[in-house]
């Protein structure tokens, strides 16, 4: 049985474009649309979790574990919000770290 794709459009800055299409000439990758498959599996599926937020099979499991434990505790709304506040700010810092850690490797 035949898995059939689903198409997307997507916005993409010009210097990843550039980047792309290098790749597609290089004989890399035939297609650009390779290269982003590419990309998205990496992304999604291959690397560890303590890497960044990139596995969501592992993502998936914590979900569950936190519903799990959301419902055998009685939190308010309140206590959920500040929760949700957290995790945000602990996710942003940790985006930065990964953005500043990308740039100085590509320096």
């Amino acid at each position: 049985m035949e898995v059939k794709n689903e198409k997307m459009l997507l916005s993409i800055p010009p210097r990843d474009v550039r980047a792309i299409d290098e790749l597609v000439s290089s004989g890399k990758y035939a297609t650009k649309s390779e290269v982003v498959r590419t990309a998205l599996k990496e992304f999604l599926y291959e690397k560890p979790l303590d890497e960044g937020p990139r596995d969501i099979r592992k993502f998936e499991e914590f979900r569950k574990e936190v519903q799990a434990k959301i419902k055998e505790k009685d939190y308010t709304r309140k206590d959920l919000d500040r929760f949700l506040e957290e995790a945000k700010e602990e996710t942003k810092k940790e985006v930065r770290k990964m953005l500043a850690e990308a740039k100085r490797k590509k320096k």
